[in-house]
């Protein structure tokens, strides 16, 4: 297991929301919806459990994009 917690910042406006709503049709429930993250457009990862590679893999490669 390994969990952890990041809060990503992003430039353009609206970034965070669209990575999050990508990111929960894939199944990964994020946060980034409350005023105080909308504001600064940030979203916030958590893992908990031991999710699967492949899994991570696509979060860091939808991150990236």
């Amino acid at each position: 297991a390994c969990p952890a917690g990041v809060t990503l910042a992003f430039a353009a406006a609206g970034q965070a929301a669209a990575l999050g709503e990508r990111l929960k049709r894939r199944g990964f429930l994020t946060s980034f919806r409350s005023r105080h993250l909308l504001d600064r457009n940030w979203l916030q990862v958590s893992l908990l459990g031991d999710p699967p590679r492949e899994e991570l893999e696509w979060l860091v490669e939808a991150i990236e994009h």
